[in-house]
């Protein structure tokens, strides 16, 4: 009988616990304390008690809602940001469009008036209509003295060349 008595005890200590077969899924919990002072820990004792739940839950609560407000908050400081630089760029484009509309239109009616665009090395001008641009720009004294000294060094360039040939006799076809 001691046998037998043995393995009714060994069975009833393998039923201890959970039954077989049925598992809960894992769920960590963390133990913590915080000292908070009284009129704090009043307002979490008031407000479980009107939500309906135990202390500990009121407090998981109210964290994970601060959490959940931080998350908001940044997620709501990335569109402000966003909507600021779409902001900027509207402005940029609109400030583009305007000048471009602005100077089309400018050159538009100083065409319609008569006046011309003439471009030169060193930039471009626009002149009264009835205006010579290229007396206005270069004075003629000047121009005939450029042309004199570019005559005169291609003079002195073709005799210097004349002069360096060896003056050779043209062959006769026969």
């Amino acid at each position: 009988m001691d046998a037998e008595q043995a393995e009714q005890e060994v069975a009833v200590k393998r039923r201890v616990g959970r039954p077989p077969g049925r598992k809960t899924p894992h769920r960590p919990t963390l133990t913590t304390s915080a000292r908070v002072s009284a009129e704090i820990y009043e307002r979490f004792v008031k407000a479980a008690q009107a939500s309906g739940r135990t202390l500990s839950a009121e407090v998981i609560q109210r964290a994970c809602e601060g959490l959940e407000w931080e998350k908001t908050r940044q997620d709501a400081q990335a569109m402000l940001a966003k909507a600021g630089q779409d902001a900027r760029a509207i402005v940029a484009n609109a400030e583009f469009v305007t000048e471009k509309t602005s100077k089309t239109e400018l050159v538009k009616e100083l065409q319609r008036r008569g006046y011309r665009y003439v471009r030169g090395v060193n930039g471009a001008a626009w002149f009264d209509p009835g205006v010579d641009s290229i007396t206005w720009i270069a004075d003629p004294a000047l121009l005939d003295d450029l042309l004199d000294r570019a005559v005169a060094r291609t003079l002195e360039t073709i005799g210097a060349r004349a002069l360096a040939k060896p003056q050779t006799k043209p062959r006769r076809k026969s």
